[in-house]
């Protein structure tokens, strides 16, 4: 591999000294450079870390480095040069004309190439070759300047990082572009730690002779290169600082080399240690889970102490650890961690990591505690879901995994109807309202889900679901109603009117037993009505009316409400001689029902007879037919005898 050069040799040499001054002049030039180990500029987990920021952050931080460019050229120019509109003044514009033929300059942060900007191909540079991004923008800054430059020339993209140019020979342009420099750069440091054996690189780990300056009189000294970031960077720029470059801090020193000593303070002024420091809590924890053989691999970034009050984490090749004076020290990796980076990590609704990560569970699923909450994972489900808040509270009371809802399925989702919230589990779900916090599961379930949840006529739940009644059945209370169960009878809702009448007879343990249908609608005049295991409620302008099957077979044979007895005018009213029942409808006509003679209607003029003599109480006793008609007239047979009836006599009773 040919060595670089720098940005320093692409502009006139006269204004070499004030540029590199430019360039550093937010820095201490005197301050000699502390904590260097030739052997070891770089960690190799830190080089290596892709994850270390995103394109907005990269996007953020270029723009942090130069808040204004100067896309025309307007202010003074640092280097001299003609004065071409002669207004008294050298501008920029005007040096970059005469030495360029260039009067406008654009900035890294504004900077777009193919579609894509530059925070852009950095951030897809790092991840195609898995290398840190901040790596990267080190090297663009070292190179050429380009990240602090606020008026960079067209020749600086071209020659980027200083791939394929040599100190010794003008750059190759088969590398020119900014693209294009990034992805050798990149393409070169992955080769490097992967240890290919296709590509050159004149140093190995171990002990190499590294000069401190391209003029081999200013000499050099053995280093041990201790690990693959370090040999990536030497194979890229062939120098080491001598003792003077490293008391010089940003300056300069005879038979000096600065490459990588810039670059080492470049990145530890912008993002922090070059070698992994670990937190002595986070190192314990680390080891008991095995080290760099564990679940978590090699450590792969520096430990970091500015998060949430006050909390450190520490960054490995499988996850992380977390520590916090309130939630202690404690991992994060596998599945649990994706969801929980997913969440925001301890800015996030979870917290911080209280548990350790638990496995074993139920479907060979896993657990995690934290501050706010927990997280669930199953290979059923194929994903890690939290579990927070009040639905928390109501997943734990219901056995959490082992429960009837097994593991969360969804996300937890707030901003349902009236400010509610949801989560979905493998078996059904919970509902939070402000009528509190309760599950849905099984056959109430499915036809909560069927009839449109907290969205349809039976809204929010009010209660949990309970199987404590009779036939095995199950049921549950919704704000506008009901839902009630059995293997028997199926799972229908019960609504308002209907609900309460059906409360008067005792629920399910009542003569009506379970519903068999939901609410029908369309009647006769607008009413309703539902069937139950013993009987139908009819909702009407009356209000709730219960007719038990014995009695409503027959009225269903004589055209229910839309027949000649129209709808009922009282409940069906049982206990009467030997547990009859009968029930009074509109038009002055009645249904008997006993269980020796069945249900008969009695109605007009042997009605009235009939009453005259005592009714079923009477000697007469039930009716065994209904009224038969005849020529002038009709009867009817009871129990204890006849009645007749023509107009011409009216009525007339005769006993058996």
């Amino acid at each position: 591999m040919k060595t670089v050069k720098s940005i320093f040799r692409l502009k006139p040499v006269f204004i070499v000294l004030s540029l590199f001054i430019s360039l550093l002049s937010s820095f201490s030039a005197h301050a000699a450079v502390d904590g260097w180990i030739a052997g070891n500029i770089m960690d190799d987990g830190i080089f290596t870390n892709s994850s270390t920021m995103t394109p907005g952050q990269i996007q953020v931080f270029l723009e942090s480095k130069v808040p204004s460019c100067d896309t025309n050229g307007q202010q003074l120019s640092e280097y001299g040069g003609p004065d071409l509109n002669g207004d008294g003044k050298v501008q920029r514009w005007e040096w970059g004309k005469s030495k360029y033929n260039q009067t406008t300059f654009y900035c890294l942060r504004d900077a777009w190439e193919n579609g894509r900007n530059a925070s852009r191909i950095i951030w897809d540079t790092a991840q195609k070759y898995s290398i840190n991004p901040q790596v990267l923008i080190v090297l663009l800054q070292k190179e050429q300047g380009l990240i602090t430059d606020t008026w960079p020339l067209s020749i600086q993209y071209k020659t980027a990082t200083g791939y394929g140019c040599p100190d010794t020979a003008p750059c190759d342009s088969q590398y020119y572009g900014l693209t294009n420099q990034l992805d050798w750069a990149a393409k070169m440091f992955r080769a490097i730690m992967n240890d290919s054996p296709t590509w050159y690189t004149p140093y190995e780990l171990g002990d190499n002779y590294i000069r401190y300056n391209p003029d081999a009189s200013c000499g050099g000294s053995n280093v041990k290169i201790q690990n693959r970031a370090t040999q990536a960077l030497y194979n890229y720029t062939p120098y080491q600082p001598n003792q003077g470059a490293l008391n010089a801090g940003w300056g300069t020193a005879n038979c000096g080399a600065y490459g990588n000593r810039n670059f080492y303070l470049y990145f530890n002024n912008w993002f922090g240690d070059t070698r992994i420091q670990i937190l002595a809590s986070i190192a314990e924890r680390y080891a008991e889970l095995g080290g760099s053989s564990g679940v978590l691999g090699p450590v792969t970034m520096n430990r970091v102490c500015n998060l949430r009050n006050g909390g450190c984490y520490q960054g490995f090749q499988n996850g992380g650890i977390y520590w916090s004076s309130a939630s202690g020290t404690f991992e994060s990796y596998g599945d649990l961690r994706q969801r929980y980076l997913e969440m925001n990590t301890e800015n996030g609704a979870l917290g911080y990591p209280t548990s350790a990560v638990i496995c074993g569970l139920k479907s060979s699923g896993c657990y995690q505690s934290y501050q706010n909450g927990a997280l669930y994972y199953s290979p059923t489900v194929g994903h890690a879901y939290e579990s927070i808040s009040n639905l928390r509270d109501r997943y734990w009371s219901l056995g959490s995994e082992n429960g009837p809802l097994g593991y969360p399925s969804t996300p937890v989702v707030c901003g349902l109807r009236n400010g509610g919230c949801y989560q979905g589990y493998e078996n059904g779900a919970i509902y939070k309202s402000s009528l509190g916090t309760y599950e849905n599961y099984g056959a109430i379930r499915q036809y909560y889900l069927q009839n449109g949840t907290e969205n349809g006529g039976l809204g929010y739940p009010i209660s949990s679901q309970s199987c404590n009644t009779r036939d095995n059945g199950c049921y549950q209370f919704f704000e506008k109603g009901s839902v009630y169960q059995t293997t028997n009878t199926g799972t229908h809702s019960i609504l308002s009117g209907i609900s309460t009448k059906w409360s008067q007879f005792s629920k399910e343990w009542g003569v009506l037993g379970f519903p068999l249908s939901d609410e029908t609608y369309g009647a006769k005049n607008n009413s309703s009505y539902q069937t139950f295991q013993g009987g139908t409620i009819y909702w009407t302008s009356r209000g709730g009316i219960v007719i038990f099957n014995q009695i409503a077979d027959r009225w269903r044979e004589l055209g229910s409400e839309w027949g000649m007895l129209d709808y009922p005018i009282s409940d069906t009213i049982c206990g009467t001689k030997n547990n009859g029942c009968y029930q009074l409808f509109n038009n002055t006509r009645t249904i008997y029902w006993s269980p020796a003679t069945g249900a008969k209607t009695v109605w007009g003029g042997i009605y009235n007879a009939w009453s005259k003599v005592g009714k079923e109480w009477g000697r007469l006793g039930y009716p065994l037919t209904n009224e038969i008609y005849v020529d002038g007239g009709s009867y009817q047979d009871f129990e204890g005898g006849t009645i007749h009836w023509n107009s011409a006599q009216g009525t007339t009773v005769t006993y058996n």
